[in-house]
Formats: structure tokens, C-alpha cells, sequence
């Protein structure tokens, strides 16, 4: 890590303390753009619009919206919007008029190709031995008794009833179906809205239903961008409170929303220059980026704050130590979190390849200015006046619950790992209970009004969901064929008993209708003959058989009705349908179609996919971790905490009934992009203070003390914003908060649990980390034996000696005695001397860095006493060490050994001045005194 710090760090710092101003002013600059990107000066207008539709989600190769768009165009239509009108009796003069002017209303606007309904609808019977095909009334039924017979004719249809009446008759429906236009087209011009006014203005006093796909996408589009018009900034206020609570200071809380807002508001420029849009996926981005920037800006700010309570110094100080203790390991978390995010990339869905993508760039862009724009405004702003106070200085109630915390996590380690495991083996348990399942309507709130149209249509018709079930014949006419009408019919009769389907219409409901309008009800069935199949649609022939064949019979399609919601039932019923399809004449081919079916597919696709990314996350977090920790065994270590926290979610998932869906999969990668953050600064300072202090204990201890409090804070923080999406009328956004602040919660207890715990078995402490402890600060400038060498040269030459601790009143050394060993002083204090009693002379005091024996090392004897006064260490270095070094180290040992020299000299030079003064000093006091 010391090569990093070097190559990223202290380049880094140099440029935020030396030039602050340049770095506030280029974020400005950047931010500036950012805004030109999102807003058209011209019109005011967003440049980044909003896309629920499907074909946001889909790639354009996708083979499934490439048939949908085909066969669209065959039979020239899109989606069907249905509108029903709910009363006591749609049987009735008034509500019969009403249908009918809603419907030719309807049928005026641009979007819509034509409209199906009692007043439109082509009904086909005998009538006097002749058969009649037109609507069910020309004009509005006047008597009581026309009332009622058109009521008999309408519930007894076998095409209608129960699609546009209701079997009990209360409700009727108009069917628009659409011309084939894009999702996003309808939803910008607002079609739904305009039906639903026309509904409302022509319904009288009945209840007005509407549903159908364009419908529900354009009622999510409006949520989405109700939640980040206003739940966004909403959660982005209980945040920065969050922040005034944490710090007590405007400066506290601007910094860190300040950082956020910024590093969002680069993020959407980007999105909006790239794609334009944002859809059902990546509409949660913003959300996403607001979490992690605030976390990263407030570990910096912790650090920086923790320093001013203790009276470090200047702003330039603070920094400097906010920089040397949150840098790395805020930039390890950056990378860990986009690379997590950078494996959706690789999804076949075009959407998750832009979530992805998306979120990564946003936190590189949050990293890169947690790590520029917070140090350069904390060095712009004054340190806060007025002394520092003890009670600020010492730790408060809060880190003496910390230490409290810390202590049990080492003492009752065992019971710490056993519930942890215990919790593990629980979720994963629960994990089998999972369900994959997600629909556009399940995103709807139960009161929203929308979804509550849907059901009511689920309920008292034939199902809202719509599907096609597409016949592919390889001849023109193949389908006037009996035998392949047959094989229609067949396939009819059997989805009609799938639970999930309410109701089919085909072309062979159309032949069998007419066929009965001709010769009778015994005659409702498919003709034996080609010729009496052709007789039968010439008769017959009307506009809506379009719906169901295109001109050369070559292809059928079904329209079936579902009241499957979910995915979970819809895609296994889809599954069954094709299964069917395979036993087919060899001449007919088929397949399930439809948006309905789309999104199904879709969306589940993307959950999977989620779990898929989500394993190769945690392969490259992992390496990651182990480049941080380099040791492939802590880096796995470290990854503990973060699994199980993910573990848990799933848990809750399970337990919960919430099916696992687009938005619920996303839970997943930001817990456990959140979490991976906490726990590299955990274990990041724990790596170092254990190192520093030789000591795993006391490394935990005060890890979890210096950064208990910033993860304390921005978990609150995060739970308080994510419970601001239970206020959204979006379910899938109610569900994401709430999951979300519950695994934090839980995360932040493994955190402060689970990780110490691990981390208090790990041995990271080497012999190399116990030399820097040994040897003290800066050795080869405290030791002039070791003056020339580098730190780690110094540690070397450590390593081939030994130390000796000693106590006050240790004799180190005796003068006579044999030896071929000297000393080096590193801690306390000796006194040399000789004689002893009253002839007891002391030489010289040594202390950190002298030498003591370094004569008996030439001469192989001691030529003084050395008696320690205070207990200290010694670092012994024999003739053998001295060897073994010039063997393996031969500088190195050339260095000592001229340093060795050095100081021998320098001892014989005082010696010599000593022995001389002496001689001076008895020659005076021998000599007689002077003559008067």
C-alpha cells in the first residue's frame, strides 16, 4: 500500500493543499456543464426523459420483440387499451347510448386503428333462415322487449360474452385496439388520459374501468417520475438532517450533500449525452449514487472532525490526516462497489448493461470527488475558533460504547462466529422459499386506482391480462383448411381449460359462428370441406376477422385473456402453452407473443441475471480485498461479513412472501456495494493499527472505535433515506426501501459484530510489523549505527540480530568478561563506569542509539561496567550476525560495518581527550607550589 500512497495519494494531497481553490473551481466548472447536458436552454425542457416501456428494457436484436414487431405488422396493430363501464344494468336505453357515443369517440382518435363493443361489434346469426352479420343494434334499443332480446343475443355470443358484456351483464367494455405505435409515443401524448376523459364525460352515473398494457406503463411512468421529482429529494433532506445530527455544523451537513448533489448531477449529464433516457432500471440510479457518494463523504468528514476535537492543528493539518487515514481505503471502496456494478454489463439485456454501466461511472465520479471536492473545501474553511475543551478531547459516550462493543466481539468471539452461523444457516433455510415473480401491475400499489381497475377487470370478466398465441402455416390458405381450422379449435378447447385463461377467441370461433348462422345450432362446429370453409368466410366476411388472419391465410392468431398477473404464473403458463404448440400438425408452427408475455420474460430475465452478476461480484471483490490486504486468506476473511449481510436479504425475501424482481434483484448489489464500503474501513484500519501497535487486540479495539461512529452515521443516514420510498405509490419502490433499511440495519450489527470478531483471529501482525514497533520511529535517523541505511535496510540488519530486554539495576555488561557480542540501545537508559566503591568512576549515560560492548565485539573482552538505570531493550548483534549479514546483505553489512567504524573511532578520539585531561589535571595537582 505504500507504493499507492506514493503513486496516488501523496500526489493527491500535494495538489488539495497547495491548491484548493483550482480543485472548487473546476468541480464548479464540471457542474456547470452538467447542468447545460441535462436542461434544453431553448425550451426549459429535460434532455433526459423518462422510458417505462418495454422496448427500454429489450435490446433491439432481442428475437422476442423482433417476432412481436413482425406479426404486429401483419395483422396492422398494436396493444388494446380496455374500458369498462360498471352498473347495475348496461342493458338499459341511457347506458346503451352512452356505450355507444363512448365509443365513437373513442374510435375518432389518431392512435386508435378500431373499437370493439356492443354498438360496434360485428354479430353474426340466423335470422328467418338468413344470415345475418352487423353490429347488435343499429339504433339504441327503445322497448323493454328489444331490450331484452338484445341482452338474450349478447350474453349468449360465444365470441363476446364475457369480453365486451360481462356474463351477469353489469358491466360493458370497449376495446381500442391500437395502431402499431411505440410505447414511448403513447405515453408522451398522454393517450390513457384522453380515454379516460372521454370515459368519465360519456359514463354517466356508471363506475369507469380502464386497463391494458399502455395504460399501466404510462401510470408507472408517472409514479416514476412523481418518486424522483419527490421522494427523491425528500429522502435527500432526511439525509443532510441526518448529517446535522451526526456533526452539529452547517459545515457537517453542506460538504456531504454538497459532494452528492454533484457527484448525481454528473452522472445524469452522462446518462442524458448517451442514451436519452431512463427507464424501469435505471430510473434507480440517482437513488443508488445519492447512497454511496454521502457514505464516502462522510468517512472523510469523520476523520477530519475526530481531528479537530483532538487539536491537531490547522486546516491544512486536518486534512492531511483526514487524507492519510480514510484516502485508501475510500478508494478501494470506490473500486470494489464499480466493479461490482461493472459485472451487469456483461447481461443480454440492454438495460442491466445500462444499469451497470451507469452506476459504475457514477461511482467512480463519486469517489473521485469525495477524494478532491470535500479536502479541498474542509482546507478552504476555517478551523473552528476557541480551545479545545477535555470533554472533547476524550472519548465520549458513544466511543466508550464502541470499546464496550469491541471488548465482548474478543471475548466471547466463540459465541460471535456460532450466531453468525447460526443466522447464516437461517436465512439460507429461508432462501428456499424465494419466488421469481414481477408483473407491471404488481408494481402498482393495492390503493392505486389503476391496479384496482385491473382487478376489477380480472374479476368480473374474462381476465386483463392479453396475450397471442400466433399459428405459422408454410401455404396461403392453409387455414380454410378443415384440419388446420381443427387444429385451432383444439388448441382453443385447451387453453380454455388452463385455470390461468378466462377466455380465446380464434378464427375458429368466427367459422363455427357462421356456420351455426347458417344451417342451425346443431351446425356449430368446423365444416368438413375446404370449399364450405370458403363459402362460410365469404358469407361471413366482415373487418373484425382481420384481427384473426392475415389476407392469405397463411397466418391465425389467437387473443387470449388471462387473469395471471405475476410472472411466476404467467411465464409457466406461457411454458405450457408452448409445450402444446409443439404437437401440432408438422405443417403448423407456433408461438406465444405479445408485450404481456415480453415483460414477463423480461423481467425475470433481469432478476436472474442480478444473481448471476451478483456471483462475479463477489469473485472480483474478493480479489480486490486480497490486493488490499495482500493475502489471498484475509482477503476471503474480509468477504464474510459482506456475504452474509446479502445472505440475510435473501432471507428476508423468503420469509417475507416478496418475490424476487427487477427492483427487489437490485437490493442484492447495493447492500452489497454499501456494505463491502464499511467493511474496508473496518478491516483497512484494523490492518494498520494492529501493524502499528504489533498488537491484533488493540488493532480491533481501535478500528472499531475510529470508524464505528462514521458507519454508525451513514447507516442511520441510508435507512432514513431508503424509508422514504415507503411514501411511493410505486410497490416495487415501497418493497426496495423497505428491504433496503432493514439488511443495512442488520448489516451494520454484523459490522460492528461479526467483523471484529473475525478480525481479532487473524494474524496479520508479522516480525517485519514487530521491527517497526521494536525499533521505534524512523530508526536510521535515531540510531547513528544504522545512518546511511534505509528504513526497511535497517529493519534487515534487525532481523539477523536478537533482542534483550533488561531491568533497572541489571548488570548489561562486566568489565573483564569475555565477549564477542555489542549492543544497541533502543529503549531506556545505562551508565558505564569503572572500579568500583570509592574508586567507582562513571564514564558515560547511554541512551537510544548508543552502543555498548562494541570494544569486546573487536577485542573479545569487556573493558567496563554497563548497569542499567531504567528498564529498556537492547538489540544484540554478534560477530555471527555480522557474518551471515555481509553473506546475504553484503551493502548492507558494508554500511554497518563503516558505520561501526565510524563510531569506534569517534570513542577512541573522546577516550584519548578523557585520558588526556586527566594527565593535565594530575600533573597540576603534583606539582609543588608556586614561589613567592
Amino acid at each position: 500500500m505504500s507504493d499507492l500512497r506514493e503513486r496516488l495519494i501523496d500526489p493527491l494531497e500535494k495538489l488539495l493543499l497547495e491548491h484548493p481553490r483550482w480543485v472548487v473551481v473546476s468541480v464548479a466548472l464540471l457542474f456547470a456543464l452538467s447542468l447545460l447536458a441535462l436542461v434544453d436552454l431553448r425550451s426549459g425542457e429535460p434532455r433526459l426523459r423518462l422510458d417505462p416501456s418495454v422496448d427500454g428494457l429489450l435490446p433491439e436484436d432481442d428475437p422476442g420483440r423482433q417476432y412481436l414487431e413482425r406479426i404486429q405488422a401483419l395483422f396492422d396493430s398494436g396493444d388494446v387499451v380496455l374500458i369498462g363501464l360498471s352498473s347495475d344494468d348496461a342493458f338499459t336505453r341511457e347506458r346503451l347510448a352512452r356505450l355507444e357515443e363512448l365509443s365513437e369517440a373513442i374510435e375518432s382518435e389518431p392512435e386508435v386503428l378500431y373499437v370493439s363493443s356492443l354498438s360496434t361489434a360485428v354479430h353474426i346469426r340466423g335470422e328467418n333462415g338468413a344470415l345475418r352479420v352487423g353490429p347488435f343494434f343499429e339504433d339504441v334499443p327503445e322497448t323493454p322487449a328489444e331490450l331484452a332480446d338484445l341482452r338474450e343475443r349478447a350474453l349468449a355470443d360465444p365470441i363476446y360474452a364475457g369480453n365486451l358484456i360481462s356474463r351477469d351483464g353489469r358491466v360493458a367494455v370497449v376495446a381500442a385496439q391500437l395502431l402499431d405505435v411505440s410505447e414511448e409515443a403513447l405515453i408522451t401524448s398522454r393517450f390513457d388520459e384522453r380515454i379516460r376523459a372521454l370515459a368519465e364525460a360519456a359514463a354517466g352515473d356508471a363506475e369507469v374501468w380502464i386497463t391494458g398494457a399502455p395504460h399501466i406503463q404510462a401510470e408507472i411512468a408517472r409514479l416514476l417520475r412523481r418518486d424522483i421529482q419527490g421522494v427523491l429529494p425528500i429522502a435527500y433532506v432526511v439525509m443532510a438532517l441526518a448529517a446535522f445530527v451526526a456533526f452539529r455544523s452547517w459545515r457537517g451537513v453542506a460538504i456531504p450533500m454538497l459532494t452528492v448533489g454533484v457527484a448525481v448531477t454528473a452522472t445524469m449529464a452522462c446518462m442524458a449525452e448517451i442514451s436519452g433516457s431512463l427507464n424501469q432500471v435505471t430510473s434507480a440510479v440517482p437513488s443508488i449514487l445519492v447512497v454511496v457518494g454521502f457514505a464516502y463523504a462522510v468517512h472523510l468528514l469523520a476523520a477530519y472532525e475526530k481531528a479537530r476535537r483532538a487539536g491537531e492543528g490547522d486546516s491544512r493539518a486536518l486534512v492531511h490526516g483526514a487524507l492519510r487515514e480514510t484516502a485508501i481505503p475510500v478508494f478501494f471502496t470506490g473500486v470494489t462497489t464499480a466493479a461490482g456494478f461493472l459485472t451487469l454489463t456483461t447481461s443480454s439485456l440492454h438495460a442491466v448493461q445500462q444499469f451497470g454501466f451507469y452506476n459504475a461511472l457514477g461511482v467512480g465520479l463519486t469517489t473521485l470527488f469525495a477524494l478532491t471536492l470535500v479536502p479541498a473545501l474542509l482546507r478552504l474553511l476555517p478551523v473552528s475558533s476557541g480551545a479545545v475543551t477535555p470533554s472533547q478531547t476524550e472519548p465520549d459516550r458513544f466511543d466508550r460504547w464502541l470499546s464496550r462493543v469491541a471488548q465482548f466481539d474478543l471475548r466471547r468471539r466463540s459465541t460471535v462466529l456460532l450466531s453468525a452461523a447460526v443466522l447464516a444457516a437461517a436465512a439460507l433455510i429461508a432462501t428456499t422459499r424465494i419466488e421469481v415473480g414481477t408483473s407491471l401491475v404488481s408494481s402498482l400499489s393495492g390503493s392505486n386506482p389503476s391496479r384496482i381497475d385491473f382487478e376489477a377487470f380480472n374479476q368480473h370478466l374474462q381476465g386483463a391480462n392479453g396475450f397471442r398465441v400466433v399459428l405459422e402455416a408454410r401455404e396461403p390458405d392453409a387455414f380454410k383448411d378443415p384440419v388446420s381450422l381443427r387444429a385451432v379449435d383444439d388448441l382453443t378447447s385447451w387453453l380454455l381449460e388452463q385455470p390461468e385463461i378466462g377466455g380465446v377467441t380464434s378464427l375458429a370461433d368466427y367459422v363455427k359462428t357462421i356456420h351455426r348462422g347458417v344451417d342451425g345450432e346443431a351446425a356449430f362446429r368446423i365444416p368438413d370441406s375446404a370449399e364450405a370453409v370458403s363459402q362460410l368466410l365469404i358469407l361471413g366476411e366482415n373487418e373484425e376477422l382481420q384481427r384473426f388472419v392475415v389476407p392469405d391465410y397463411s397466418v391465425a392468431n389467437l387473443e387470449v385473456r388471462t387473469s395471471a398477473i405475476d410472472s411466476s404464473a404467467l411465464v409457466p403458463l406461457v411454458h405450457r402453452i408452448q409445450t402444446r404448440l409443439d404437437e401440432l400438425p408438422g405443417s403448423l408452427a407456433g408461438q406465444v407473443t405479445g408485450n404481456t408475455v415480453l415483460v414477463a420474460q423480461t423481467l425475470d430475465e433481469i432478476a436472474v441475471g442480478q444473481l448471476r452478476s451478483l456471483g462475479t461480484a463477489f469473485v472480483i471483490i474478493y480479489l480486490i480485498l486480497s490486493f488490499l490486504f495482500t493475502s489471498f486468506r484475509i482477503g476471503l476473511v474480509a468477504l464474510i461479513p459482506n456475504a452474509l449481510p446479502v445472505l440475510v436479504y435473501f432471507g428476508l425475501l423468503g420469509l417475507s412472501g416478496v418475490s424476487l424482481n427487477v427492483t427487489t434483484g437490485l437490493v442484492a448489489c447495493l447492500v452489497l456495494g454499501i456494505v463491502v464500503d464499511d467493511t474496508i474501513h473496518l478491516m483497512a484500519h484494523f490492518n494498520e493499527a494492529a501493524k502499528r501497535m504489533a498488537d491484533e487486540r488493540r488493532g480491533v479495539l481501535e478500528a472499531v472505535v475510529a470508524v464505528g461512529r462514521p458507519i454508525t452515521y451513514t447507516t442511520i443516514a441510508l435507512c432514513l433515506g431508503f424509508l422514504c420510498l415507503l411514501a411511493s405509490g410505486n410497490a416495487n419502490q415501497f418493497e426496495f426501501g423497505l428491504l433496503s433499511a432493514a439488511t443495512l440495519a442488520i448489516a451494520w450489527v454484523i459490522d460492528i459484530t461479526l467483523t471484529p470478531a473475525i478480525a481479532g483471529r487473524l494474524r496479520v501482525v508479522t516480525l517485519w510489523d514487530v521491527l517497526r514497533l521494536d525499533l521505534g520511529e524512523a530508526p536510521q535517523r535515531s540510531i547513528p549505527v544504522f545512518k546511511g541505511l534505509t528504513e526497511r535496510q535497517a529493519r534487515i540488519a534487525a532481523l539477523m540480530a536478537s533482542f534483550r530486554p533488561f531491568r533497572a539495576g541489571d548488570c548489561v555488561v562486566a568489565d573483564g568478561t569475555l565477549g564477542d557480542e555489542m549492543f544497541v540501545v533502543i529503549d531506556g537508559e545505562l551508565e558505564a563506569s569503572v572500579g568500583s566503591g570509592p574508586t567507582r568512576t562513571v564514564l558515560r549515560t547511554m541512551r537510544r542509539g548508543d552502543l555498548i560492548g562494541e570494544v569486546g565485539l573487536v577485542l573479545g573482552r569487556r573493558s567496563a561496567d554497563v548497569v542499567a538505570m531504567t528498564d529498556g531493550r537492547l538489540l544484540r548483534l554478534t560477530r555471527e550476525d555480522l557474518d551471515r549479514l555481509s553473506r546475504r546483505y553484503p551493502r548492507i553489512a558494508a554500511i554497518l560495518n563503516g558505520r561501526l567504524s565510524e563510531v569506534l573511532a569517534m570513542r577512541l578520539v573522546s577516550l584519548t581527550g578523557r585520558v588526556g585531561s586527566a594527565t593535565e589535571t594530575r600533573e597540576a595537582a603534583s606539582s609543588p607550589p608556586p614561589t613567592p
